[in-house]
């Protein structure tokens, strides 16, 4: 078997109900044109717990699901997990293939061994901006902080300082003209019309492609990874407004569902774009193949307006509060409204102890904890005004605003109206194809715990003993 490339388009959450009816509505698309010449199967996440991109993506990049590799929140230490079930592109660099990395989930921090790699960007949870070559820092600190700024709701100011500089360097990075003028017919539609700043999220991927597509020209690494999320963000958003049918309960009014009923089709749009480009590409190197993948889905969940949800706003307060001093702790990336925190091992227990008699609306805050020192706190509790409203702290009731814990209004009215499912999609397009004989292929299915062994089966390398040794695809 002759080894090929592999360009490995991680396009989050994004299940085949999204991709199909998309291209029913567009027939001209990119995706359209390929479905017919790509292979095609359903990804299966075997995930023990709540199923959640950082713990389903660790399973795909390392093999094993997460009772394995532990990975259950943005933040924790891998430095262990690493060296047990180190992430595919290590492996892959490890034996001398060339690699690029663009924004994986925990792909952060930059690694110590980066000059090994193509480029090496890390994902948008990093705590610090430092990227291989240098010259993307520049995008990557505009990347972070817009992220940081929009982790909730979207955000409106704009970071010029760092904007600044990556207009300075906008061309050198391969940010092309048309997304400038994209972003720019954005800015002007958003002062016309104020909802429309919600795809702000969309386009701080399309900037990230960009880079991504111009670092991939330069050096051609014969693996490669972009991962994306803005499917994702949309679809958790807006499905109530793309399929009201789906819901016994519709709670959302007939004006919201007319607003918002195109905004997944707007991030499939662009997602269609990104991966036209990339075809062009593969087309042009045709050693190449294109992997689109998700690790997992989403479907319906409830369609219902919320007045605010419950965010740690002032986390200094809250933990002295709780006995913890400055030096105690240190805040961690995490996807809101979710927070976590690394805690110095000699307060461990003294928190365990508070966080487990701690209620909020009668009801125990969830947490999870590990033996380092990693705490993980849920908040998001919907509808509880936090100046009027308080906490239970081991008997005591507080108000919530002076633990730092205060209600924030949705931009949209609604926190989720979809949800994480196991199913999701992969999609293999190869150049050399003029067509799939489906007849010689009768899986439907893939386990996602198959996809790194299939990919470093494709380079020739060794299956480590952990993964499953006879993956049931070939390139």
């Amino acid at each position: 078997m002759k080894r090929r490339k592999i360009i490995f388009f991680e396009a989050n959450e994004i299940p085949f109900k999204i991709i199909n009816d998309f291209i029913t509505t567009n027939a001209d698309s990119t995706l359209a044109k390929i479905l017919p010449k790509s292979r095609q199967y359903t990804t299966v996440a075997k995930d023990k717990s709540e199923l959640s991109p950082w713990i389903t993506w660790p399973t795909v990049h390392r093999g094993v699901n997460d009772e394995l590799h532990g990975i259950f929140d943005f933040g924790q230490d891998l430095t262990d997990i690493d060296k047990i079930y180190p992430p595919l592109w290590n492996i892959l660099m490890k034996h001398g293939i060339s690699v690029g990395v663009f924004g994986p989930l925990h792909s952060s921090p930059l690694p110590i061994e980066h000059e090994k790699y193509k480029f090496y960007v890390p994902d948008t949870f990093a705590k610090s901006p430092k990227c291989f070559p240098n010259k993307v820092e520049t995008f990557q600190k505009f990347n972070l902080s817009m992220a940081r700024n929009s982790a909730y709701n979207v955000s409106k100011s704009i970071d010029f300082k760092n904007l600044f500089n990556l207009i300075k360097n906008i061309f050198s990075l391969g940010i092309r003209s048309k997304t400038v003028f994209s972003i720019i017919f954005q800015l002007i539609n958003e002062k016309i019309y104020d909802w429309k700043k919600n795809r702000r999220r969309t386009f701080q991927p399309v900037l990230a492609f960009d880079i991504f597509l111009k670092l991939l020209n330069e050096s051609k690494p014969e693996f490669v990874n972009f991962f994306t999320n803005h499917v994702a963000s949309s679809m958790h958003r807006f499905w109530a407004a793309k399929y009201p049918k789906e819901y016994k309960n519709m709670g959302l009014d007939g004006d919201w569902i007319a607003r918002y009923k195109y905004e997944i089709d707007f991030s499939m749009t662009w997602l269609d774009k990104m991966i036209r480009d990339t075809i062009k590409f593969v087309k042009k190197n045709p050693e190449y193949i294109l992997i689109v993948s998700s690790s997992m889905g989403q479907s319906a969940t409830t369609a219902k307006k919320i007045e605010s949800q419950l965010h740690l706003k002032k986390p200094n307060l809250f933990f002295e509060l709780l006995g913890a001093k400055n030096k105690d702790w240190e805040d961690r990336p995490a996807m809101a409204p979710q927070y976590n925190v690394k805690i110095n091992l000699q307060k461990i227990n003294d928190l365990k102890d508070i966080l487990d008699d701690f209620y909020i609306n009668d009801k125990p805050i969830s947490y999870k904890c590990n033996e380092n020192g990693f705490f993980s706190l849920d908040f998001g509790h919907a509808d509880i005004q936090s100046d009027k409203e308080f906490a239970i702290v081991k008997g005591e009731k507080i108000l919530l605003d002076n633990l730092g814990i205060m209600s924030s209004k949705p931009d949209i009215g609604i926190g989720n109206s979809a949800y994480h499912i196991p199913k999701g999609s992969l999609i293999i397009y190869d150049p050399k194809l003029k067509k799939v004989d489906k007849s010689s292929d009768s899986k439907t299915q893939i386990d996602t715990r198959e996809i790194a062994p299939i990919i470093l089966k494709n380079f020739g390398i060794r299956i480590p003993s952990y993964m499953i040794q006879n993956p049931s695809l070939d390139f």
